[in-house]
């Protein structure tokens, strides 16, 4: 409904950053159908609800009920789109150039994830020498850098707060 809708039309780096454009279309969509379900005549369209309480308890400890807000909660479903956008690029870029082994073989160190294997054993297992793959991780590391800012300021419009939105962005997973 909403890529079908010209609300796209009213966007503008402008008025605001376009995440908070979404977050308000977003409210306004959930305002509109809380009204359109509130409209509807006792019971109509509305599937009818068991009163079993026997096992009431058991399904709410079962369900997942997330505590924060939902602006919070929308920001870093946000952050995280835009960091698997950055990575899915940092992959492309690899996988174009053949080098989609080193990229499998390095991407988990961008996030310090655990690895038992020294950069000289997975530089073995490539076929590289230690030193080429170090300077090949420095450097994934920097285009990762660059890709994600890259993608921020495309949000953004404006390229001057860049800087404040990445430091916005790493606050929503601290704070987890």
């Amino acid at each position: 409904m909403l890529l079908g809708s010209r609300l796209f039309e009213d966007a503008s780096p402008e008025i605001g950053k376009f995440r908070n454009y979404l977050l308000g279309a977003l409210r306004n969509f959930v305002a509109k159908e809380v009204r359109a379900q509130r409209a509807v005549k006792r019971g109509g369209g509305r599937e009818a609800l068991s009163l079993d309480f026997c096992n009431a308890e058991d399904y709410l400890r079962a369900e997942h009920y997330d505590e924060e807000s939902p602006d919070l909660a929308f920001d870093r479903q946000w952050a995280w789109d835009l960091l698997e956008l950055t990575m899915s690029r940092l992959e492309k870029h690899y996988r174009d150039r053949g080098k989609g082994g080193f990229f499998d073989a390095m991407k988990g160190r961008l996030f310090g994830e655990r690895d038992d294997r020294t950069i000289a054993e997975i530089a073995g297992r490539l076929g590289m020498e230690a030193g080429a793959a170090k300077v090949g991780f420095h450097r994934m590391k920097r285009r990762y850098s660059r890709t994600l800012k890259d993608e921020v300021a495309r949000t953004l419009g404006d390229a001057s707060g860049v800087e404040e939105e990445l430091r916005y962005l790493i606050s929503l997973f601290a704070k987890r």
